[in-house]
């Protein structure tokens, strides 16, 4: 309870600080009554009572076709021992060969094993812009334990990830919004001392991050930002990553929520690049993989990968008629029920992946 009351103290002491031009205009709608439901914390991933845009949702047999084919990605136990269903009692979770499992969390396990693949060293110092409810980031601190994670997103974000990541790291260091606050000189300051730093973006320019960073992360929310925030962003990435550090950019082709038209072709990466991995999102057909590492020589490596990308989504073939409307009420239906289907027949059924 002590802790629940610190973290809802920081909550509060940012939104009094709150600067709008980080705020799009999408976040702005999605997140109006968001105060007024801080008390159901606990339960804030059931049926997204605070998560609202920061947790993908699928069916039954939209996770288990995630399930399988992330099991040819990366193999069940990569999965297994990076899972994690039960904080925030989201409802969307499925036992399958004594095993739980969630979409959402099934897309931050993908994530993880991208990142592990292509760094070349555990990194000390880890940035993410726009962590959700901090899935990733939890991650990321039982695969690195020595590794310091900050966090920058919104208010509201991060009270979510306070609580998610508090609950998996009861033991572990928080430096919150509070602390920053009582932060008389920036000068030296030393991020060894605590293991989570989740803090708002307009804190940025306080700190002395240059070339600190080993890895910075960015999933699904610069296509909401608007552009001049983006560009600061860079500024930030640009000035604090490392020689040989790993930008993990995973962005849609096109977005004009958040105010502005966004295209991750368009985003403004200086020429210090070396691209390790440019693939289309595993899942999501308008989202796009970008890895890269920094370096210390200009190349154009990095032109020639943005230049060649799709400006615009692909359009998502929509199957219209008797058939389509048939196909989703058994969907639905399969969805409902599945439950009763005794669990060795959906472990015989997958029992090559099991």
């Amino acid at each position: 309870m002590e802790y629940l009351n610190k973290i809802k103290h920081n909550f509060k002491l940012a939104y009094e600080d709150y600067i709008d031009d980080h705020k799009s205009l999408h976040w702005e709608k999605s997140y109006k009554k968001f105060s007024n439901n801080i008390n159901g914390i606990s339960n804030f991933r059931n049926k997204k009572k605070l998560s609202i845009d920061l947790d993908d949702y699928g069916g039954f047999f939209q996770t288990i076709d995630a399930l399988l084919k992330l099991v040819d990605i990366c193999g069940k136990k990569f999965i297994d021992e990076n899972t994690e269903n039960l904080i925030g009692n989201p409802e969307q979770v499925y036992e399958i060969g004594n095993k739980k499992y969630n979409y959402n969390d099934l897309h931050n396990v993908n994530n993880l094993y991208q990142i592990k693949k292509n760094l070349k060293k555990n990194p000390k110092l880890i940035l993410e812009i726009g962590g959700g409810y901090g899935c990733l980031m939890a991650k990321l601190k039982k695969n690195f334990n020595d590794a310091k994670i900050i966090s920058i997103d919104l208010p509201e974000a991060l009270l979510l990830q306070s609580y998610y990541l508090h609950s998996i790291f009861p033991e572990k260091r928080f430096f919150l919004y509070e602390d920053y606050k009582n932060i008389k000189n920036f000068e030296n300051f030393d991020f060894n001392k605590y293991d989570f730093y989740i803090l708002p973006p307009w804190v940025l320019k306080k700190f002395k991050f240059s070339n600190k960073i080993d890895l910075i992360i960015n999933i699904d929310s610069m296509m909401e930002m608007r552009k001049k925030i983006i560009a600061e962003y860079f500024d930030l990435i640009h000035y604090s990553l490392a020689e040989e550090g790993i930008f993990y950019n995973v962005n849609k082709y096109l977005k004009s929520k958040g105010g502005d038209v966004v295209k991750i072709s368009e985003y403004p990466y200086n020429k210090k690049w070396r691209v390790l991995y440019s693939e289309n999102y595993w899942l999501k057909k308008n989202i796009h993989t970008l890895i890269t590492e920094k370096t210390n020589y200009d190349s154009e490596d990095l032109n020639l990968v943005l230049s060649s990308l799709p400006k615009k989504n692909f359009e998502l073939k929509v199957k219209k008629g008797f058939k389509k409307v048939l196909k989703s009420a058994i969907r639905k239906i399969c969805d409902k029920t599945f439950h009763i289907i005794p669990k060795k027949i959906w472990i015989k059924l997958l029992k090559i992946y099991l």
